[in-house]
């Protein structure tokens, strides 16, 4: 793996870390902000998930400037965005003033996620690239251990200002590592070429069938970050950041493991029993408040998530052309923030009813995706699948 790791990707997965630290600060604690201003569980869950169903319909128009700009000036877009949006949530102007932040917050998540997966690829080497996609989850994940306890902790402490401020003072630091990282020379295509279609993408099963169950999955998640806080302060759990924090180290150990094993023994082995336990991990939340419950929960998901986020991922970049690769990796990061939005936004009346019936729901769900995966994700001639 070593001989795969250049200067670039090194900083390039150092911006990764900085940049979900900043923006994990404000995943699952933004439905306790709504809360505090008056806002009941439905309001919660529309605000949290406009955000990443505002990045669905920006993120493509970032590709496309990623090809004519370069990687580096859509991701430097997301760093003022990252630095902005949470200053403008300081501000009190109601609900609709919050909706307009999250829209623009949007920018960040829809510029920065699959620009930087994007430019990953173009950097990685392909013998080690399972190991490398890995390493980016890995980034992700070392943030996510410890942004939900830090924020949760600086919520109880020092309030929601204080968060904000440096949940800001983070994207700093991740623009200026940016600003390091030499990218290679953008390809310019030919204008009169025709560009990939839609059709195109939608017909590739090795595109269709991955971004369908990353989208189970961040429908399970999506939920999970909207709903989990709520549900625990109902059920009087004092601080569910736990499970944010336990899933976020586990994920790392999982991804390193599964980055390894994608590599050796193929994608498919991994990605069943993921998906699988993830179903099991999400109906242990039925057990709240007992935290061997949430600890459960908290154990079997993150490595549902992580393993088959990593196995999906090097699927596209394996599987598709050099040419199509930007906008096979957007359309799947589209169905990631997808699932996320509506696992917020569509539930929101389920959890006012039973968070019993809101878990049993996500778990059925993330059961269809397996279903999917069984029966359409084709079989590599190569075995690697």
């Amino acid at each position: 793996m070593q001989k795969g790791l250049s200067k670039n990707i090194v900083l390039l997965l150092l911006s990764t870390m900085l940049f979900f630290a900043s923006f994990i600060m404000l995943s699952p604690t933004f439905s306790l902000y709504v809360k505090s201003m008056g806002g009941n569980e439905g309001i919660a869950g529309l605000l949290t998930g406009l955000l990443t169903l505002a990045a669905i319909f920006l993120r493509t128009y970032f590709a496309k400037l990623a090809d004519q700009k370069g990687r580096k000036f859509v991701l430097y877009l997301a760093g003022i965005a990252s630095i902005t949006a949470p200053l403008l949530y300081m501000v009190d102007l109601g609900f609709w003033f919050v909706a307009l932040v999250r829209v623009y917050h949007s920018i960040s998540v829809a510029a920065y996620v699959a620009t930087s997966q994007t430019l990953l690829a173009d950097l990685a080497i392909p013998e080690t690239r399972g190991s490398t996609v890995a390493l980016y989850g890995v980034a992700a994940g070392t943030s996510s251990a410890i942004a939900p306890y830090v924020a949760f902790s600086i919520i109880e402490s020092k309030g929601f200002p204080t968060l904000f401020m440096l949940s800001a003072g983070i994207a700093v630091l991740m623009t200026s590592v940016i600003a390091l990282i030499k990218e290679p020379p953008v390809v310019v295509r030919d204008k009169k070429a025709p560009s990939t279609s839609l059709k195109e993408i939608v017909s590739d099963a090795w595109i269709l069938v991955p971004s369908i169950t990353i989208f189970s999955l961040m429908f399970a998640q999506g939920a999970v970050n909207a709903f989990l806080p709520l549900h625990g302060a109902k059920v009087g759990l004092e601080n569910v950041g736990i499970f944010f924090s336990l899933s976020a180290v586990l994920s790392i150990i999982y991804r390193l493991g599964t980055g390894y094993l994608s590599d050796k023994i193929g994608g498919r082995r991994i990605l069943m029993p993921a998906l699988a336990l993830t179903v099991v991990g999400i109906l242990s939340l039925i057990g709240l408040p007992r935290y061997a419950m949430l600890i459960m929960a908290a154990v079997l998901t993150s490595f549902g998530f992580s393993a088959a986020h990593t196995v999906l991922l090097t699927i596209i970049v394996d599987k598709t052309q050099v040419q199509k690769r930007a906008q096979a990796v957007t359309f799947f990061t589209n169905a990631w923030d997808l699932g996320t939005s509506l696992g917020a936004m569509g539930l929101g009346a389920l959890a006012l009813y039973s968070y019993s019936a809101l878990w049993s729901t996500v778990a059925l769900g993330v059961l269809a995706g397996f279903i999917v995966t069984v029966r359409f994700l084709p079989r590599s001639t190569a075995g690697n699948v």
